[in-house]
């Protein structure tokens, strides 16, 4: 690939590691669901919570669907340590035992496929 007349060379892009490449190209049900399901898996494993105002008049159910955003984009960060007899949330998780956090993950989530999310995990 090139673009300015050949003044930059773009390298090809490198595919995505499994299992996420087969989660994004396949017509299996668990594709079409984590499709469908992007966001919230992006979510469960997000750092940090992104603060914005959704507008969903551009979602017409496409398998990846534009999103518009009103006012402002921010981070909500919190602690990295939990309150006491809190739940873990967001950076919390990466301190703490893999399996642990996955099936934390997914008490928060459960419209999610566990099988999934466990593959993702293992994946990161």
């Amino acid at each position: 690939m090139c673009c300015g007349d050949g003044d930059k060379i773009l390298q090809p892009l490198i595919d995505p590691p499994e299992p996420l490449k087969t989660l994004l190209t396949s017509q299996s049900q668990d594709a079409v669901e984590f499709c469908k399901n992007i966001w919230q898996y992006k979510a469960a494993f997000a750092f940090t919570p992104l603060g914005v105002q959704l507008d969903d008049r551009l979602r017409h159910g496409h398998r990846f669907s534009p999103f518009q955003i009103h006012s402002e984009i921010y981070h909500q960060i919190g602690t990295l340590e939990p309150a006491p007899r809190k739940p873990l949330i967001y950076a919390q998780h990466y301190l703490y035992n893999g399996e642990e956090v996955t099936n934390h993950c997914l008490e928060w989530n459960k419209q999610l496929n566990a099988d999934t999310m466990r593959a993702l995990d293992a994946m990161l």
